[in-house]
C-alpha cells in the first residue's frame, strides 16, 4: 500500500473512531444513586454532605467521560467537589472540580460528589450543585444535587448483637488484657476512651433481640412497649382455638390502657412538634431481617429498612461465608471450628450448624456486608438517623458458646492455640471462632467510624455503640437441657391447662387457660431440683415470675430481679399494661404471659412451642444462650455534643439512651419513656 493510500485509510479510521466516540458520548447517562433522589440532604453549617453519581455508558465502546461540578449558588457559601470512589462509595484521592472518568462499554462507574455548607450559613439555607458530563466542551448530561442547612446533630447507632460487655476487656487471645499484646476490640476501645462509657450498663428483661433494640430506640421497657418475643409474636387464639402468630411490626408497639402508639427516634426525627423535619432521612441496616421490619408497618417513619433479604439496588447481594472465618481472621486454616480443613474429630465435633450458617446470607449476612451496606447508605443518602445492627456475634455464640469470661476456659498447655481450649460448662464450646467474629465486628465498626470522620461529622453527631444483650455458655447434655412440659405433666398439670408454652435456652413463658394454675406451676418449677454437674450439688434451676412479680420486679425467692414500676405510678419492666389490662378490642396486642421462666446455673430449657402441654421433641440446639440477667451485661458508649468523656459506673440500661439523646437534642421525651437521662455524662 502506498504512503498516500495509508494516510487516507488512517484519516477514514480516525473519522470513524471520532464518530463512534461522539455517539458513545451521546449515550452516556448520569444518575443520582439514591432511594430518594428528589430529597435535599440535610447538612450542618461547616460540614459536608455527599451524593453518589452513576455514570453509565450504554455504547458498545469504552469512553472517557469528562465530569465537572459547580455549586448552583453563586454566593460562595457552598463549595462543591468530585472524588473517584471505591466500591463502597468512599472517596479516593483528592477533591477536584473536574474528573476524566474512563467508563467501559455497557458498564457503570460511580463517583462521589461532595457539597460543603459554609460555616456562616443560617438554618434552612438552600444549596445545591450541578454535575455535568461534557463532550468536547459541550454538556451532554447533567444531574442536580440539593441540600439544606440543618444544624441538629445526626444520630448514628452501631449495635453488636449479642456482644457482652466483657469482650471489651479481652486480648486477642481471649485473656484479660494486661497492657501487652493486642486487644480483641482495639477500635471500640480506642473510641470509647474518648466517649462516655457506662461500665455497668445492662439490657432489659427478657434479654432478647427485639425487646432490647426496641428499648434503645423508644426509651421504654419491653413491658411498656409490649414486645417480648423474637421475630414472631403470639396474639392469642382464634375462634377455633388455633394460635394467632404474626411477625413483629411497629403497629404492635403500644402502651397504656388505651393502646397509645409508642414513638421512637425515627418518628421524632420527622416530627415537627419535636423539632424534626419531614425531609429527615431514617434508615436501619440489620443483619437480622425481622429487626429492620419491626419498625415498618402502621405509622412507620422509617425510610429505608435494609437486611440480607431486602436492600437498595446500589447495595450488592450478601455473599456466602464461613462462620468463624471472617476476613480479619489471621489463621482461618488452623482454628478448627468445624468449617475448615483438618480432621473433623480432632477435638471439637463437626458442627453442621456452623457449616450451614453462612450458606444462606439472606438470613444472617456477614458483618462486613452489613457494615459496608451502612457505609454505602451513609455516602448515598446522608441519613439523619442510622441504626446499624451487626448480627454475626449473636449467631456465632449460639453455636459455639460465649467467650467473654476467661475464667470459664481451660488451656490444655497450648497458649497460642485456642480451638482446643475447653469450657468448664460445655465441652463442645469453642472460643476461637467467637473471638474471631467479635474482632471482625470491631474492625468493621472502625470502618464506620472512619467514614463518619471523613464526612467531618464524627465529633458533631451523636454516635452510640451498644449491644442488645450478651450470651452465656450453657450446659448442653441430656441431663442439663430441661423439658418444662415433661416436668409440669409429672407435677400433675393437664395438657388442657396451657394455652401456649414457649421455652428455649435461658428463658420461656407460659400463657394459661386458667390463671388459677399459676401458683401450682410456680411451685412445681421453683421447687424442682437438679444436680449441677459443675458444682456437684443440688440446685433449683428455675426462676418463675407471675404478673405481680413482673410489676414489682421482685421475685419471691431471689428478691429484686427486674425494674419496679412504682415510681411515676407506671407498671414494672416486665408488665405490659396495654397487653394485660388494655380495654380496646380494635387493635392487635401481644398475649402477655401469665408466667415468665428464667434459668439459673447454666441449665437451659428444651426448644418448645406448643398450645398443649406435652414433652418436648427437641433438646438444646445451642451452646450459647441469652434471656436472663446472666446475659444482660451490655456495651454502652456514647459521644457527641454535650457528652462528657469518661468511664461512668452508675447504673444504666439501654432504655436510658433515648431520654439522654432527647435531652441533648432539645426534645421533650414522650410520656411512655421509662429510661432516665444519664445526667452524669452531660457536660456542665
Amino acid at each position: 500500500m502506498g504512503a498516500a493510500r495509508r494516510s487516507y485509510v488512517r484519516l477514514i479510521v480516525a473519522a470513524l473512531c471520532a464518530l463512534g466516540a461522539e455517539r458513545a458520548w451521546a449515550e452516556v447517562q448520569l444518575g443520582l444513586v439514591s432511594a430518594a433522589p428528589a430529597r435535599p440532604h440535610l447538612v450542618a453549617a461547616g460540614t459536608s454532605t455527599t451524593f453518589v453519581i452513576s455514570t453509565h455508558n450504554t455504547a458498545a465502546a469504552p469512553v472517557t467521560v469528562s465530569l465537572g461540578i459547580e455549586p448552583s449558588m453563586s454566593s460562595g457559601d457552598w463549595q462543591a467537589a468530585l472524588f473517584t470512589a471505591d466500591g463502597v462509595f468512599r472517596p479516593v484521592g483528592t477533591a477536584s472540580g473536574h474528573i476524566d472518568l474512563p467508563v467501559p462499554a455497557g458498564e457503570t462507574v460511580n463517583v462521589l460528589a461532595q457539597l460543603e455548607a459554609g460555616p456562616s450559613l443560617a438554618e434552612g439555607a438552600e444549596g445545591g450543585a450541578v454535575v455535568s458530563a461534557l463532550v468536547q466542551g459541550s454538556v451532554h448530561a447533567t444531574v442536580a444535587l440539593a441540600a439544606r442547612v440543618r444544624n441538629r446533630p445526626k444520630v448514628f447507632y452501631v449495635a453488636m448483637d449479642g456482644c457482652g460487655a466483657g469482650y471489651l476487656q479481652l486480648s486477642r487471645k481471649g485473656t484479660r488484657f494486661n497492657g501487652t499484646g493486642k486487644r480483641l476490640m482495639p477500635r471500640a476501645w480506642a473510641w470509647s476512651a474518648r466517649t462516655a462509657r457506662m461500665s455497668r450498663a445492662s439490657g432489659l428483661l427478657p434479654a432478647t433481640t427485639d425487646a432490647n433494640h426496641a428499648a434503645v430506640l423508644t426509651g421504654s421497657w419491653p413491658g411498656t412497649v409490649g414486645i417480648l418475643s423474637v421475630k414472631t409474636h403470639y396474639l392469642g387464639q382464634d375462634d377455633k382455638g388455633k394460635p394467632i402468630i404474626v411477625h413483629g411490626t411497629k403497629g404492635l408497639m403500644r402502651w397504656g390502657l388505651d393502646g397509645a402508639p409508642v414513638q421512637n427516634m425515627f418518628d421524632l426525627a420527622k416530627d415537627a412538634s419535636a423539632g424534626g423535619v419531614a425531609a429527615a432521612f431514617t434508615a436501619i441496616v440489620s443483619g437480622k431481617r425481622w429487626l429492620s421490619e419491626l419498625f415498618l408497618g402502621e405509622r412507620s417513619t422509617l425510610d429505608l429498612a435494609v437486611s440480607g433479604a431486602n436492600y437498595p439496588s446500589y447495595v450488592p447481594p450478601p455473599p456466602p461465608y464461613r462462620l468463624g472465618d471472617p476476613p480479619s481472621d489471621d489463621n482461618p486454616k488452623e482454628d478448627r471450628e468445624g468449617t475448615n480443613g483438618g480432621p473433623w474429630l480432632v477435638r471439637k465435633l463437626f458442627n453442621p450448624m456452623a457449616v450451614f450458617a453462612g450458606r444462606n446470607p439472606r438470613k444472617i449476612p456477614e458483618d462486613r456486608w452489613t457494615a459496608e451496606a451502612a457505609i454505602r447508605i451513609l455516602q448515598a443518602e446522608d441519613p439523619d438517623v442510622l441504626y446499624t445492627n451487626l448480627a454475626e456475634c449473636d449467631t456465632v455464640q449460639h453455636i459455639f458458646g460465649a467467650a467473654d469470661r476467661p475464667e470459664e476456659w481451660i488451656d490444655p498447655g497450648t497458649p497460642n492455640v485456642l480451638w482446643d481450649d475447653e469450657n468448664v460448662y460445655n465441652k463442645s464450646a469453642n472460643r476461637d471462632p467467637v473471638l474471631d467474629v467479635v474482632h471482625e465486628a470491631d474492625e468493621v465498626f472502625g470502618q464506620i467510624l472512619d467514614a463518619l470522620q471523613a464526612r467531618q461529622v464524627l465529633d458533631r453527631a451523636f454516635v452510640v455503640l451498644l449491644s442488645d444483650h450478651g450470651q452465656a455458655t450453657v450446659m448442653n447434655t441430656p441431663e442439663t437441657v430441661l423439658d418444662v412440659g415433661k416436668i409440669l405433666l409429672a407435677g400433675g398439670l393437664a395438657q388442657t391447662d396451657v394455652e401456649r408454652i414457649v421455652t428455649s435456652g435461658e428463658m420461656g413463658w407460659i400463657a394459661l387457660k386458667d390463671p388459677a394454675k399459676k401458683a401450682q406451676i410456680s411451685a412445681i418449677l421453683q421447687q424442682h431440683q437438679e444436680t449441677d454437674p459443675v458444682l456437684k450439688t443440688a440446685v433449683n434451676p428455675f426462676l418463675v415470675l407471675d404478673r405481680d412479680e413482673m410489676d414489682s420486679g421482685i421475685d419471691d425467692v431471689d428478691g429484686p430481679f427486674a425494674e419496679d414500676g412504682v415510681p411515676g405510678n407506671k407498671r414494672g419492666e416486665l408488665y405490659s399494661e396495654w397487653s394485660i389490662d388494655g380495654t380496646r378490642t380494635d387493635l392487635a396486642k401481644v398475649r402477655w404471659p401469665d408466667l415468665f421462666i428464667f434459668m439459673r446455673n447454666r441449665f437451659q430449657t428444651a426448644v418448645f412451642r406448643s398450645d398443649v402441654l406435652r414433652p418436648s421433641l427437641v433438646g438444646g440446639l445451642f451452646n450459647g444462650q441469652h434471656g436472663s440477667r446472666l446475659s444482660a451485661d451490655v456495651i454502652l458508649a456514647m459521644s457527641g455534643p454535650g457528652i462528657a468523656p469518661g468511664v461512668y459506673d452508675g447504673a444504666a440500661t439501654l432504655a436510658d439512651i433515648s431520654p439522654t439523646l432527647y435531652r441533648l437534642l432539645g426534645i421533650s421525651a414522650p410520656a411512655h419513656v421509662n429510661g432516665n437521662v444519664l445526667e452524669e455524662v452531660l457536660s456542665r
